[in-house]
């Protein structure tokens, strides 16, 4: 499991990360972005985070379809190595500079090593996989080619623990709007892949973004949580259950406050009952 409060226990959305949607080596990790969320603010946050979390591993970030001037600023932000495809290249190029980076994260995980893979964005890899599609494949009413998911969801699943040691952990953000029904199928799909997620939203107070605390899966807590842990945060779900996003921050942002360190917040939790 990667601590991401670790440094940052004053944070309010990486503390709540840790205990309702712990991120660990080898996950699956989709994040989704609903409400304008400022994408980029978030992947920053991340990034700094999983390298203060986890030291040892390489941190690579990918970025898809960006603006020329963004990449700039990005790489001057985010910790560890930036790749980027901007949005004037075509959905090929784009395709194959994400089948690159991946290519060079798994050799440095067979070399046993950790490596954590931040993606911005899966929506738009699904979109220039969609569009990549060989022209002569069927064409599905809801403007999906068939089979044309099929390098994005390779990409995906590449994450994993290596038995002989190492591991490729992948988080990836996806934007969510509603509007669009292919994008709505496109995250559909990665939902069935993924092994954690959950949705950020604009966010209120001190917790910047916002966690959907309903919306927070993980296949295997278990491995990840211990007992009292677990319980905590079954507590917190059915307490927020039915609240809403502005309320659920407030009560969060006060737990946080009120404790010093991810430990403290459990123990207090669990006296709430």
């Amino acid at each position: 499991k990667l601590n991401l409060s670790a440094r940052y226990k004053e944070d309010v959305f990486l503390r709540t990360m840790d205990l309702m949607c712990p991120v660990a080596l080898g996950q699956r990790a989709l994040l989704s972005v609903k409400g304008g969320l400022n994408i980029n603010d978030v992947l920053v946050k991340l990034s700094v985070a999983v390298s203060a979390a986890a030291p040892k591993a390489q941190v690579m970030t990918l970025l898809l379809d960006e603006r020329p001037e963004e990449v700039t600023e990005m790489k001057e932000r985010l910790r560890g190595e930036t790749y980027a495809a901007t949005f004037d290249l075509s959905a090929e190029m784009t395709v194959k500079t994400a089948e690159m980076v991946l290519e060079m994260a798994m050799r440095q995980a067979e070399q046993k090593k950790d490596v954590i893979l931040l993606v911005n964005s899966l929506t738009r890899l699904c979109k220039a996989c969609n569009t990549a599609a060989p022209q002569t494949a069927r064409l599905l009413p809801n403007g999906l080619v068939a089979g044309g998911l099929t390098r994005a969801l390779k990409f995906f699943a590449a994450a994993r623990n290596l038995r002989e040691g190492g591991s490729l952990t992948i988080i990836a953000l996806q934007e969510v709007n509603g509007k669009n029904p292919l994008d709505d199928l496109m995250a559909t799909e990665m939902e069935n892949t993924c092994n954690m997620q959950t949705t950020l939203l604009p966010g209120v107070g001190k917790m910047q973004p916002a966690v959907d605390i309903a919306a927070c899966q993980n296949k295997r807590l278990d491995l990840l949580l211990t007992p009292e842990e677990i319980k905590a945060a079954d507590i917190v779900r059915n307490a927020l259950d039915g609240k809403p996003v502005s309320e659920c921050c407030r009560m969060l942002e006060d737990m946080v406050i009120t404790s010093s360190d991810h430990d403290t917040l459990v123990q207090q939790i669990l006296m709430m009952q």
